[in-house]
């Protein structure tokens, strides 16, 4: 499964791109009306492709374009304009980037999104939930951003939200202490969604492992955590993240 994000203040451009995307297979599309929107979206969510506008309120396309290289600079890029001679060079240089011109022929979209799409690595997804952001960051840290699609959530009925999406997770860190819902509840909403969903608990150290007493739960990783404690669980409950690392 791939995640595109279309960015775009036009709410015709958006559903005109969302039909032109409608024959690729295995997508998961996103939206945001403008930059700063996106940005915030790409921070707590992995995305294999950003289409959007070059003119935009509060950050334009190329201002847009600079933040997401800064953090994200493996993100496959399709830029439209119908000004493509005012877009920047540095724009039109970029190796991950395409300038398409609007109005667009849906054939050299479908082009542009199939190839872009290809070069990315087929990854796992990871649904972590957490209140803590600190939390969330580091293990998002820990995860990396080759071969997993990381999406971040502060609370149990948040977490629902996303799996009640057409994303298919392949592993859920969570919380022992959700604010908003009991654990086991948690795991038992989760179960019935999607039954082959790998869990692991996460937990202060002092704490006993919740793994016998919580039935769904796969791992248990003991709170603070580094990065080989997140591979090997990973190892573990994900067979083929073996074969990967092999």
């Amino acid at each position: 499964m791939k995640n595109i994000l279309i960015v775009d203040d036009s709410p015709e451009v958006i559903e005109l791109l969302e039909d032109d995307l409608s024959s690729v297979s295995d997508v998961l599309i996103e939206k945001a009306s403008h930059g700063k929107e996106a940005m915030d979206l790409i921070e707590s969510k992995t995305f294999d492709l950003v289409i959007t506008d070059y003119k935009m309120p509060e950050m334009d396309g190329f201002e847009f374009l600079q933040c997401l290289r800064k953090n994200h600079a493996g993100v496959s890029v399709i830029m439209l304009s119908g000004f493509t001679s005012a877009i920047p060079n540095m724009v039109k240089c970029d190796q991950n980037a395409v300038v398409l011109s609007k109005p667009y022929e849906p054939e050299d979209l479908l082009f542009a999104v199939e190839n872009l799409l290809n070069m990315a690595v087929d990854s796992f997804n990871v649904l972590v939930v957490d209140p803590s952001p600190t939390v969330q960051f580091v293990l998002k840290q820990s995860l990396g951003t080759k071969d997993y699609h990381v999406t971040q959530c502060s609370t149990g009925e948040g977490a629902i939200k996303e799996l009640s999406k057409d994303l298919k997770f392949d592993v859920i860190f969570v919380d022992n202490d959700l604010k908003d819902i009991p654990i086991s509840d948690f795991v038992k909403q989760v179960k019935n969604m999607n039954a082959s969903i790998k869990m692991v608990l996460m937990a202060k150290r002092q704490r006993p492992p919740a793994v016998q007493t919580v039935e769904g739960i796969h791992a248990s990783l003991p709170k603070p955590f580094q990065q080989e404690d997140v591979t090997k669980i990973l190892m573990n409950v994900l067979p083929s993240v073996k074969l990967k690392a092999s």
